[in-house]
């Protein structure tokens, strides 16, 4: 048994670390708009620039705390973004067959059409461009652009481009069949000039395109829906994909890869993601919700519970991310937690014993309606449970350590700690 000078010790360690291990939070930003905001994109931890519909352009110099309106005179639904320097921007708008990109030199004041295209990639030293025709490089900033070698079916429809290298990219989309829609891809292993078509029989299935990341050139994420009628249907899916091949034999002209649903049933769909590799990452949804994976996209924990659609997300690290979405809505991630004041009934709260061996009980004084949630040292959601006056949970098959209870209702979020030890001998 541990003596009463261990215990102490521990409680001490416990209130020094509990700011750190909190995880962040994803805090509301005002836009100062209501127009749907389709991308963002952040230079660094301080500049960064949202895009969306009639024209919306937004720029913070405070790292995503505040955002302030850049007059760009167009009327285009602006769909992506690229901040060069804190005084040239990229924007591109219009539609798939009919887009437009403009270049500003000095954060905005004017505005100049450079080129064609509906969505923006870098990779550190190029700027590249789609359209329905081709795929466009710029060698000079976006002041001029040169298609590159790709073969764009009539049935084809392009969504997204990734750079997770120098030399490589990835383009995503969807090809149309009968009454559905299925995923469809490029790659490029030569900095953009050409770009070959990825096998389709190697994705496990016929879903559709929704989203992708990539944390590596050689393994990537792509999330995917099963469309029904030409519309989003309620299964949503994640496959890994890796280990990519180029096959020219019979002139086939593909890359040949290795695909797993990691996941087969996602809790939304899914419009955008970021993994910081391989294991962690971020997914932001239509319904709303942020999710956040520590297990390469096998099990999903809600990071930020929300009700309206959110498009696009920024991640520069763990900690420091962007999100936004319909409505004008921005989300902030920091690892500064906004001070949140406890709920009324914070005091009607029971949790015995702490430390807790292999039982803990969660007692509240009066019935409410809300959500238990138990976080493991990790920060990874391993228990949700309605709300009820009491509840009685094993920890028998946990580890000793660090755990963090959180109870929400209408009345706010409480979150309290609980240390798990283990008897020794």
């Amino acid at each position: 048994m541990r003596s009463q000078n261990s215990i102490f010790l521990f409680f001490l360690f416990l209130t020094l670390i509990v700011p750190a291990f909190l995880p962040a939070q994803w805090a509301p930003i005002p836009s100062g708009t209501s127009q749907t905001l389709h991308d963002v994109y952040l230079l660094n931890p301080g500049y960064g620039v949202a895009v969306g519909d009639t024209s919306t352009v937004l720029v913070t110099t405070d790292g995503g705390d505040s955002w302030l309106p850049v007059a760009s005179g167009f009327k285009e639904n602006f769909q992506s973004a690229l901040a060069l320097d804190e005084d040239s921007l990229l924007i591109a708008g219009g539609n798939y067959f009919d887009g437009a990109i403009y270049r500003t030199p000095d954060g905005g004041f004017k505005w100049n059409f450079v080129g064609e295209g509906i969505d923006l990639a870098s990779n550190g030293n190029l700027i590249f461009a789609l359209d329905n025709e081709t795929i466009y490089k710029s060698f000079n900033r976006g002041a001029g652009w040169k298609p590159s070698v790709i073969i764009i079916g009539s049935t084809i429809v392009l969504d997204k481009l990734i750079f997770p290298a120098d030399s490589i990219g990835f383009c995503f989309g969807n090809i149309s069949g009968f009454a559905t829609l299925s995923a469809f891809g490029y790659r490029t292993d030569d900095a953009g000039d050409t770009w070959s078509a990825l096998f389709e029989v190697d994705f496990p299935n016929a879903n559709a395109y929704s989203a992708a990341a990539f944390p590596h050139p050689d393994t990537g994420f792509v999330f995917t829906n099963a469309f029904e009628n030409f519309q989003p249907g309620a299964l949503n899916q994640l496959v890994r994909v890796s280990d990519f091949v180029y096959d020219d034999s019979d002139f086939s002209d593909n890359w040949r890869f290795s695909s797993e649903i990691v996941n087969e049933d996602m809790p939304g769909l899914i419009r955008d993601a970021y993994f910081l590799d391989t294991q962690v990452g971020y997914a932001v949804s239509e319904n709303g919700n942020i999710y956040k994976t520590f297990n390469g996209g096998r099990d999903w924990m809600v990071d930020y519970e929300g009700d309206t659609p959110l498009n696009a997300l920024f991640v520069i690290e763990e900690e420091t991310a962007i999100a936004v979405g319909d409505k004008g809505v921005i989300l902030k991630l920091t690892d500064r937690p906004t001070p949140v004041r406890e709920p009324a009934f914070a005091g009607e709260l029971h949790i015995y014993p702490n430390p807790a061996g292999e039982w803990l009980t969660i007692e509240i004084d009066r019935p409410r309606t809300g959500s238990l949630r138990f976080y493991n040292p990790a920060g990874k959601m391993v228990r949700e449970e309605i709300l009820k006056r009491q509840h009685n949970l094993s920890l028998r098959l946990l580890p000793a350590g660090l755990y963090v209870v959180e109870i929400k209702t209408e009345e706010g979020v409480l979150r309290r700690k609980v240390i798990v030890q283990k008897e020794t001998d």
